[in-house]
Order: structure tokens, then C-alpha cells, then sequence
């Protein structure tokens, strides 16, 4: 399969989903690996998403210095995530 009819295929996958209203719960599942990859490694092994429930995405941090540096950045880690999700998905981030 060429590129342009892959890309094609995807386009129209993509939008199906997002008719149907499905395309939320694939970005809630992939919410996890763009927490990690916005925050980096190190961040990433000490908190772990929770849930995303009305634009509220619950993240639970182990380590105070980290919850402490991740609430310092937390509205631009929201802003990236949004920005990689490609809308306005993450309204707030909570960290426990």
C-alpha cells in the first residue's frame, strides 16, 4: 500500500471515529504515553495517569519534588498534550 492511500485510509478512519463519537476514547487511551512523553522519562516513572473525566485529567505522582515541579509546569504540559492530541482535550490537570 502506498503512503497516500495509507495516509487516505487514516484520514477517513479518523473521521468515521470522531462522527461516532469514538475518538475521545481512543485519545483517553492513549493519554498515558503523551503524559510520559510531554513530561520526560524521569517524571514518567513517578506518576501515572488516572483518569480523564470532563476534561479533568487525574494524574497520581509518588514523589513530592516531582509533584511540586509538575505543578509548576502543568499548564505547559496541558498545552503540549493538547497540542499533540491536535484540540482542547485537557481542560485541567490534577495532580494527587
Amino acid at each position: 500500500m502506498k503512503n497516500d492511500q495509507a495516509d487516505a485510509i487514516g484520514t477517513i478512519l479518523q473521521q468515521l471515529l470522531k462522527e461516532r463519537g469514538l475518538n475521545h476514547r481512543l485519545i483517553e487511551a492513549a493519554l498515558p504515553d503523551l503524559w510520559r512523553e510531554v513530561v520526560g522519562p524521569a517524571a514518567g516513572r513517578v506518576s501515572e495517569v488516572q483518569q480523564c473525566r470532563y476534561g479533568s485529567l487525574r494524574v497520581e505522582v509518588t514523589a513530592s519534588v516531582w509533584r511540586a515541579e509538575l505543578l509548576l509546569r502543568k499548564e505547559e504540559i496541558r498545552r503540549k498534550i493538547n497540542e499533540r492530541i491536535g484540540e482542547e482535550f485537557v481542560k485541567e490537570i490534577v495532580l494527587k
